[in-house]
C-alpha cells in the first residue's frame, strides 16, 4: 500500500473580522485549505509554510503555538489503495496581504468559519475547522462571541 504525508494550514485573519481562507481546487472543484506533500527532509511545519507560499502566496505567516490537528483517510488512485497522513497548523496572515493562487486552484474566499463549514465538502475539513475555531475562541486574542459556527 502506498502511503503519503501532507501538511497544510488554516489560514485565518483577525481584521476586520475573525476569517478563515478556502481556496478552490481547480481540477477537483472543491473548496479546501492551503496544503500539500511533506517534501523529504522537510518537517510538518516547513512543508505547510511552503505549501501555504505555493498554493496561495502566503509568507510571513505567524503559527499559533499549541495548535496541530491531524488526521488520516484511504483514497484510491490508479486502483491502488492510499493510506494519507495530514497535518494542519494555525496560522495568522498578517494585514494586507495579497493572494496570488496556484495554477492548481481557480478561487479563493475569505469566509467566517461558519460560512467555511458550510461550504467544504469533506467531514475532515468540517471537523478541522470546528477544532480551530474552538481553539481560536479559547484564546482571549482572537475570541468574538458573535461568530457563528
Amino acid at each position: 500500500m502506498k502511503k503519503e504525508r501532507s501538511a497544510g494550514v488554516v489560514a485565518f485573519r483577525s481584521k476586520p473580522s475573525l476569517q478563515v481562507l478556502l481556496i478552490k481546487h481547480s481540477q477537483m472543484g472543491h473548496w479546501d485549505f492551503p496544503k500539500g506533500w511533506i517534501e523529504k527532509g522537510e518537517s510538518e511545519r516547513e512543508a505547510a509554510l511552503r505549501e501555504a507560499k505555493e498554493e496561495a502566496g502566503l509568507t510571513k505567516l505567524k503559527l499559533i503555538p499549541g495548535f496541530k490537528h491531524s488526521y488520516h483517510y484511504f483514497y484510491k488512485l490508479e486502483g491502488q489503495l492510499v493510506s494519507k497522513d495530514i497535518t494542519f497548523f494555525l496560522a495568522e496572515v498578517p494585514k494586507g496581504t495579497k493572494i496570488k493562487l496556484s495554477w492548481e486552484h481557480s478561487d479563493y474566499k475569505w469566509l467566517s468559519f461558519g460560512e467555511a463549514i458550510e461550504l467544504v465538502k469533506f467531514k475532515e475539513s468540517k471537523t478541522l475547522l470546528e477544532k480551530s475555531w474552538e481553539f481560536l475562541k479559547a484564546s482571549r486574542a482572537y475570541a468574538e462571541p458573535k461568530q457563528p459556527v
